[in-house]
């Protein structure tokens, strides 16, 4: 089964043999509404059966799914319609204003626009469900499955650059990506994966939904967190196992102490973004469950590293390199370390197979990142003698905001936009809640504009978790000889 779980409600269920059904006449529907392989359709929709049909879907027709950021402002929208040339959208109506208002930045008029989840008609979209509907059960796409290695959708992640890049993985990396997890944590079709990652996110997509399917298990997508619904939610659909981040740890930990903490199914779950050993043990001891660390990426289509959950987890190791990685740690100049020595962490680069097919449009991009036949991670680490893999930090220069990334660049590009700033620098700084918070370091001109004013014309542009929480004004930026702003000064202040 799918299961999906609204806020309030009674939840929505599919068998996997109806929603095969529902997909392949989904693919057939599109084909008629004038979308065809190869074109790339922007998906922003919430977690939902609708987004499941609309995926698929379009995985079945062999079109590009480009699911995006539901935060995402309609500059935001825009340049994912524009990197991967996006001639197609499926929204809902709470998104419709973003989505529409993408075209005021640059973003061609859809040729097809379908809304979903509306309730009734909406002038100029094609309804979803009527779409799928007018096809006949039993139909079926006149035209073969796509291959292992063509594209099946772009996935926006932030690194270094001023804007997000769109990692293309294809129709085997997400095969793959699923059974990875099912083999690493043990599922049987007996589990009932549960998940409360949102399905634009790899780790929604993968640890959730393709996990499940790798072994024929149940997949409970809970539509909405709520740290004070979310036990009643797991024992409620009987959810095994779960991946969590650092957010969702310290949030449930918030919450008031009850008889029935550990009166839950789960039996295991994986954990990604770091915490400290007292909120793990405290955690562990209060619902009586496991934390397992694991270690991944979007270009990597996911899981890299695994703590077993079976064997030492050599806590805080982020585990064994998963089964089908090679992992090593280089030097600048991609020169392999030894053990016990930080660098860059790499991992052997089977394009469209075990790593992303490269960035969507972003020759230059994906060169450098998959150099040598490597996977540039970007981040710091160190193996140490038991062969564990170790994260250090992060070597490029990205914020890690509540599993989100947040490239510093994108938002100092964005500040320094703003008519008073003359420079700008980003960091990220400790967040009890988030794990790191966004704070800007700015130099003005003239009068100098109120936090809430800069923080406003950075909303119009970015998602609201890229934007500065904290402000600090500076009469200049501490740079090097050569120009270079110092952010290790920032940082220590």
């Amino acid at each position: 089964l799918f299961v999906v779980v609204p806020p309030e409600g009674v939840a929505r269920s599919v068998t996997y043999a109806a929603f095969v059904d529902r997909a392949e006449r989904a693919a057939v529907a599109f084909e008629r509404a004038g979308i065809a392989p190869g074109d790339a359709v922007v998906v922003h929709l919430g977690t939902s059966l609708e987004f499941l049909t609309a995926w698929f879907g379009l995985l079945r027709l062999g079109a590009l799914a480009v699911p995006t950021n539901l935060l995402s402002p309609a500059p935001e929208i825009a340049h994912s319609m524009a990197v991967s040339d996006a001639t197609h959208v499926i929204t809902e109506p709470r998104f419709l204003a973003a989505v529409t208002g993408a075209s005021e930045y640059g973003a061609p008029d859809p040729k097809t626009r379908i809304i979903a989840r509306s309730g009734g008609p909406v002038e100029g979209w094609l309804d979803l469900d009527e779409l799928v509907d007018a096809v006949p059960a039993g139909a079926e796409l006149d035209r073969p499955s796509p291959r292992a290695t063509e594209p099946a959708e772009v996935l926006f992640t932030s690194g270094t650059t001023s804007k997000p890049k769109g990692a293309m993985l294809t129709h085997a990396n997400l095969i793959r990506a699923g059974h990875r997890v099912s083999l690493h944590y043990a599922l049987t079709d007996g589990d009932r994966v549960a998940s409360v990652l949102p399905l634009f996110h790899t780790g929604g997509q993968n640890m959730g939904v393709m996990a499940a399917l790798a072994v024929g298990a149940t997949c409970v997508l809970i539509e909405q967190y709520s740290a004070s619904a979310f036990w009643d939610q797991i024992r409620d659909h009987g959810g095994t196992f779960i991946m969590f981040v650092a957010t969702h740890v310290r949030t449930l930990l918030a919450t008031p102490e009850r008889p029935d903490d550990r009166d839950h199914p789960l039996r295991r779950t994986a954990f990604g973004m770091m915490i400290t050993d007292d909120e793990r043990d405290r955690f562990q001891r209060r619902f009586g469950v496991e934390l397992t660390y694991c270690y991944g990426q979007t270009e990597a289509c996911l899981l890299i590293a695994i703590a077993p959950p079976f064997g030492p987890k050599r806590w805080p190791a982020m585990g064994l390199p998963a089964f089908d990685r090679v992992v090593r740690i280089a030097d600048d100049d991609g020169n392999e370390l030894p053990d016990g020595e930080v660098g860059e962490i790499l991992v052997e680069a089977d394009p469209g197979r075990t790593v992303m097919l490269g960035y969507v449009n972003d020759p230059e991009a994906t060169e450098t990142t998959l150099a040598g036949g490597w996977l540039h991670t970007g981040d710091n680490g160190m193996i140490d003698e038991a062969g564990y893999l170790h994260f250090i930090d992060r070597k490029k220069d990205m914020i890690k905001r509540s599993g989100e990334n947040v490239s510093a660049l994108e938002v100092e590009t964005i500040l320094v936009a703003h008519p008073a700033i003359l420079e700008a620098a980003v960091v990220g700084v400790p967040d009890p809640i988030r794990g790191e918070a966004v704070k800007a370091f700015v130099v003005v001109e003239g009068e100098r504009p109120t936090d809430e004013e800069i923080q406003e014309h950075c909303r119009t542009w970015l998602a609201p978790f890229k934007v500065p929480t904290e402000i600090e004004v500076l009469s200049e930026l501490p740079k090097t000889s050569i120009g270079k702003v110092q952010k290790k000064d920032l940082k220590a202040r």
